[in-house]
């Protein structure tokens, strides 16, 4: 009895050991929903390998979260943008991309926040301490710079911080 049996995929014995199955960014082919594998594999004591366990977790709900994120974001006017710590974009919506003013997404992605896109670097790191301290930021005020070195006002709508305060 096939415990996963080939359903017009490309794997010969194990989805998830020949990387077919299990990477989250899919549907997994066998089982309903997106799941992340994590193998090991295991021996005998003459270290022949006998075997490999896969532990699956089930991403579903964040999938779909995700896909609810994306859908708001870029359905809005305003410039949306999620970027590191250290001051690179991470995700954006067309929105911003429009406002600044770029070319497109790989151009913009390349762009250095706190040297390129705040016209007063001081404001970047006033935010950053402002979500240290709070987690949450409102009403925020800054100059964003344009390609074109133009300098435009924003406002920040309700921000949040990814970042965990030590408990």
């Amino acid at each position: 009895m096939e415990l996963l049996p080939v359903q017009n995929a490309g794997y010969k014995i194990c989805p998830y050991c020949e990387g077919v199955g299990g990477e989250g960014d899919d549907p997994d082919p066998w089982l309903s929903g997106y799941f992340l594998a994590s193998n090991s594999t295991f021996t005998d004591p003459s270290g022949q390998q006998l075997g490999t366990v896969h532990v699956l977790k089930d991403i579903t709900d964040r999938k779909r979260a995700e896909e609810k994120y994306r859908t708001l974001v870029s359905s809005v006017q305003e410039g949306v943008f999620i970027s590191t710590p250290q001051g690179r974009f991470l995700d954006f919506n067309d929105a911003l991309l429009r406002m600044t003013g770029y070319e497109n997404r790989e151009e913009l992605l390349g762009v250095d926040i706190p040297t390129a896109f705040y016209a007063n670097s001081s404001d970047r790191e006033r935010l950053k301490r402002l979500l240290q301290q709070h987690s949450s930021v409102a009403d925020f005020e800054f100059e964003m710079r344009r390609k074109d070195g133009k300098c435009v006002p924003c406002w920040s709508l309700p921000s949040r911080s990814g970042m965990r305060r030590p408990t």
